[in-house]
């Protein structure tokens, strides 16, 4: 089975699909999606929801046919996109507009499925809206370090900023690495976005995703390639290279399992959707090149 979530509708749901047949199976209504975050035993699905009901993560009980809704967990903030789970899946970590919350999903606890803690974070946005704060959370293999994108109010071309934090010793303070910042939206918001974070399966490089627009005098400065995606060394804590895309409207990618490429759905220069990949391999001589560009719109 596959979940996709369908966002920015009237009755906004998460569509579950049946990939041996090709076929819609089932409709989770009432649900303001953001993103899908999985148990490691695939029996739960975490689903944080910033629409405006913005303070709360729904659990979906993935034993059940039909797939039906386990519990709700309310967290003491404003909900943004992706929680992201431990590997040992004992804790789940859940992005807030001043920080991250800290839930319990070991079924053993007595605290499962209750937010147990909250890291403040350094960048913050309101409650009430999506644009500003932790947008995006990664963890690290060995569960040492939370890495965080956000969304941040900046004067293009001055850097953009990763939050990293130290899980294991709570009352470290946070750290922040500036990364290149490709564009950003003017218009009085000055606002620099970077929704999706992710660390590659060996724990040495982390990818940041940045939301990219058409430049449009007035509104839009930068992004005269495209956004950006920038690689970060996860032991240094330093940006080793800024990857333009030739795109736009980027609002996830994904690693291999084998973390060798990683793929990005995006709008070519025309407008067109397309897939891109790009060759993360360590051992590649072609690194941190795109080697791909794969059309999914039909031929006009």
């Amino acid at each position: 089975l596959c979940m996709v979530g369908n966002s920015r509708q009237t009755a906004n749901s998460i569509s579950v699909l049946d990939l041996g047949t090709r076929s819609v199976v089932q409709r989770l209504a009432d649900s303001e999606n953001g993103s899908i975050t999985f148990s490691p035993d695939r029996s739960r699905a975490y689903v944080c929801e910033p629409g405006s009901q913005r303070n709360r993560v729904v659990v979906y009980d993935l034993t059940r046919r039909p797939i039906a809704v386990l519990t709700t967990i309310p967290v003491s903030g404003g909900v943004r996109y992706r929680g992201a789970m431990a590997r040992d899946g004992h804790r789940l970590y859940v992005p807030l507009h001043d920080g991250v919350a800290i839930v319990d999903t070991d079924p053993a606890s007595p605290t499962f499925h209750q937010e147990i803690g909250k890291r403040t974070s350094l960048i913050q946005g309101n409650s009430t809206t999506i644009f500003t704060g932790p947008i995006d959370v990664a963890i690290t293999p060995d569960m040492r370090k939370l890495f965080i994108a956000y969304g941040e109010n900046l004067i293009y071309p001055a850097p953009s900023s990763v939050g990293v934090m130290d899980l294991f010793n709570p009352a470290a303070p946070e750290r922040l690495i500036p990364i290149t910042t490709g564009g950003a939206f003017s218009m009085g918001l000055n606002l620099a976005t970077h929704n999706r974070i992710e660390v590659s399966p060996d724990g040495t490089t982390v990818y940041v995703l940045e939301y990219g627009v058409t430049p449009m005098p007035g509104l839009v400065v930068g992004f005269q390639n495209g956004a950006l995606i920038c690689v970060i060394d996860a032991l240094r804590e330093q940006e080793i290279m800024a990857i333009p895309t030739q795109g736009f409207g980027q609002e996830e990618f994904a690693l291999d399992r084998m973390g060798r490429n990683l793929w990005v759905p995006q709008l070519d220069l025309a407008g067109m959707g397309q897939v891109l990949r790009i060759d993360v391999d360590r051992h590649s001589a072609t690194r941190f090149q795109a080697t791909a560009r794969i059309s999914v719109d039909p031929a006009h």
